[in-house]
């Protein structure tokens, strides 16, 4: 009987906190949807820092990476990948609550290169979801979110002493060098590693002149200044590190790494380099890929199309004569030929598309779902082969034609090869992929536009590829 009072008596505390508790409690598909948003994608943010608060933060970061040719078109490979490199160096300060500053730094200059080029730039964030972020639980006061912010970048630039007395010499594709650029950005940090992003502003620099004798002469050398519009994309990804430098909270890196999860397909669209507008130069690029598993294997076929859109304004090539250059002291130094151009602007204009087909296959994955690490997903290392098809069609004005412009100048590649690469669904609706691929490529072209004949040659082709980008 004592028993009996006694289990009652513990009973009874219990039972009011459970009707307590239960008046508070309801269910509704809108709170299931906003609870596996909040796993699915803050996981990300939470695995990388967004449990802590952060200070300040450094980042080295790629807008993409260039690939190599080996074909005698492209005899210095190694150094034409150094120069299309240009990594960017970011550190980020916070200044309050939900505002920070950024410097950043970039610079390109491949040995005996004839051109070099620097980003210098100052950028004051806001992260404007920030404050009502901290409040919900969902993160820790940092630098990380969807932001707004104003920045301005200085460009300086130069020409390679060794290069210097043939500056003006056929430079005819640069007819605008900005020496600063003024932005609004709207962007989405996502930890210290990827970061999206849309700029508009405005770019002051330096226009390149044709002169009396039709002879192109650079903006650095010039003195003609301009001023453009212009409206872009960008997307980077890199490493980074949090200061000051603490050891995160304990965070399950499944849930951002979504190896707990079964894929079995992905719709990709990469945000890499999608959209430049300016006065002088114009760009849309639109790639998209459906990968899918076959059946429960560590095998699937991703399907790639790419299609991109370029125009930008030339002075149309008319023809060449022989040009004398002086010393300072009138001493002739160089008789040499160089090409001329029109006074008038034309358009140059390019359009391609690309279809791909690659088998991959990712290491190691049917081990890993055994010891439990991982689901049946698309995340991994992966090697594979690929083939391609690419189409280009140009309109451009050929040497010889002062105003007329051909459209019959078309190239096509066949390309077949392998590939290795990492792949990582971020979330839902994210992912990153990085591969390098070793292509054997056939380019079929005409020999000389408007020439019927066509000349094919074989390349060798090293393709580096880093894709950021949504997937459904």
């Amino acid at each position: 009987m004592r028993n009996l009072i006694l289990f009652i008596l513990f009973l009874s505390p219990l039972r009011a906190i459970a009707q307590k508790d239960s008046v508070n409690i309801s269910y509704s598909e809108e709170k299931v949807q906003s609870f596996e948003k909040t796993t699915l994608i803050d996981e990300y943010e939470k695995a990388f820092g967004n449990n802590r608060v952060v200070k300040s933060a450094l980042r080295i970061s790629l807008n993409g990476i260039p690939g190599i040719n080996t074909a005698d078109k492209a005899p210095y490979p190694i150094r034409n990948f150094i120069r299309g490199l240009n990594p960017t160096l970011h550190f980020e300060q916070k200044i309050s609550g939900d505002k920070s500053l950024i410097a950043s730094f970039s610079g390109n200059r491949a040995k005996e290169d004839i051109f070099w080029n620097a980003d210098i730039g100052l950028e004051a964030r806001w992260y404007y979801r920030m404050k009502e972020r901290v409040e919900e639980g969902k993160q820790q006061p940092n630098i990380t979110g969807k932001y707004l912010s104003l920045k301005v970048e200085a460009n300086p630039f130069r020409y390679s002493n060794l290069f210097m007395p043939f500056a003006d010499f056929g430079a005819g594709i640069f007819l605008f060098r900005a020496t600063s650029t003024y932005s609004f950005n709207w962007g989405w940090q996502l930890g210290n590693n990827v970061n999206y992003g849309v700029s508009v502003g405005i770019k002051h620099g330096k226009k390149s002149v044709i002169d009396n004798n039709n002879f192109l002469v650079d903006g650095t050398l010039s003195g003609k200044t301009a001023t453009t519009l212009f409206i872009s994309s960008n997307a980077q990804a890199g490493l980074g590190l949090f200061l000051p430098l603490k050891k995160r909270t304990t965070s399950n890196s499944c849930d951002f790494l979504q190896c707990n999860y079964e894929v079995k397909q992905l719709f990709k669209v990469n945000l890499n380099n999608t959209l430049y507008l300016d006065r002088y130069f114009q760009n849309l690029n639109l790639d998209i890929a459906y990968e899918r598993k076959i059946g429960r294997s560590p095998f699937s076929i991703n399907s790639n199309v790419k299609s991109e859109f370029y125009n930008s304004f030339i002075h149309n090539p008319t023809g060449s004569k022989l040009d004398t250059v002086y010393t300072d002291m009138g001493i002739i130094r160089d008789i040499r030929t160089r090409p001329t151009f029109s006074k008038e602007l034309q358009n140059y204009i390019a359009y391609n598309f690309e279809i791909a087909e690659q088998l991959r296959y990712y290491i190691g994955m049917k081990n890993r779902i055994v010891k439990g690490k991982t689901a049946s997903n698309l995340n991994g290392l992966y090697i594979g082969v690929l083939g391609s098809y690419r189409f280009q069609k140009q309109w451009f004005s050929s040497i010889g034609s002062s105003s007329s412009l051909t459209n019959n100048y078309q190239t096509k590649e066949l390309s077949g090869g392998v590939s290795i690469g990492y792949q990582l669904q971020t979330n839902r609706r994210s992912f990153l992929d990085i591969s390098t691929n070793i292509l054997q490529q056939r380019l079929t072209f005409p020999i000389e536009p408007p020439n019927p004949d066509t000349r094919t040659t074989t390349n060798s082709v090293i393709n580096f590829s880093l894709k950021l980008g949504f997937a459904r």
